[in-house]
């Protein structure tokens, strides 16, 4: 959660969708909570990441800026 933290601190405007194979719903909520635009859980489906994608950026709160990051972590590292 820190880089979502920080990708939010110094790029308010950017969607951040989490990808994560822990869907807990505390690691939900935490994400949402820092300011994630939605939440993804391994192993993916292509059509529930484009959908999900399509819904941050169907919010009509702004200017949107495409923006990936892939951040693996110790954690979270299958699929």
């Amino acid at each position: 959660m820190d880089t979502l933290r920080r990708i939010r601190k110094d790029n308010p405007h950017v969607k951040v969708l989490i990808v994560s194979a822990d869907s807990t719903m505390n690691k939900v909520k935490e994400a949402i909570e820092n300011g994630a635009s939605g939440f993804v859980v391994k192993p993916l489906d292509p059509a529930r990441v484009l959908q999900k994608i399509e819904d941050c950026f169907n919010k009509k709160d702004g200017k949107y800026i495409w923006k990936v990051v892939l951040v693996p972590t110790s954690s979270d590292t299958s699929n």
